[in-house]
């Protein structure tokens, strides 16, 4: 719904809602899942590795601008791994004659179009918001992690004994 809607295929999310459920039933809803699918395994694996591979270099004892670093790293190994995958999906969801492709066959079909660039269309935008939230997100993260992980536990107090 939320592709449809800001591609401009349907004008609200009422009449999309309304079109998916009259022309497709519940499975509409789903249309792009496998894309989806690949595209969050795809890209999670990158994230995460990014962001252990760069922390590591600074070292255990980190501070908030080196989380900062290493979460934009990852956000834009993120997106630089999957964006070919979310465009597919993207069509998928938003243009029926996609939706008949599996995902190999509609990647083909957006390469043929448009090459290597038609895969990245946008790509500049994602990350330009992409390295801000990321190095928010694991600098959250670091901090709330290290703050549980390391606060002190209150010293027992001595028995007194009679």
């Amino acid at each position: 719904v939320k592709c449809r809607v800001q591609t401009g295929v349907d004008a609200t999310v009422r009449s999309c809602v309304a079109t998916t459920w009259k022309n497709h039933g519940v499975g509409g809803f789903f249309t792009g899942s496998r894309a989806t699918l690949l595209r969050e395994m795809a890209g999670n694996a990158a994230w995460f590795t990014t962001f252990e591979v760069v922390s590591s270099r600074f070292g255990r004892d980190r501070v908030l601008w080196q989380n900062a670093a290493s979460g934009a790293a990852a956000g834009v190994m993120y997106w630089s791994v999957l964006y070919p995958m979310d465009v597919v999906k993207t069509r998928i969801q938003t243009d029926a004659s996609f939706a008949k492709h599996g995902v190999a066959a509609a990647l083909r079909v957006v390469y043929a179009e448009s090459g290597a660039r038609g895969l990245y269309r946008g790509w500049t935008t994602t990350i330009v918001r992409a390295v801000p939230a990321n190095a928010i997100i694991f600098s959250v993260y670091e901090a709330v992690n290290k703050y549980i992980l390391h606060r002190r536990q209150p010293e027992p107090r001595p028995v007194r004994e009679l």
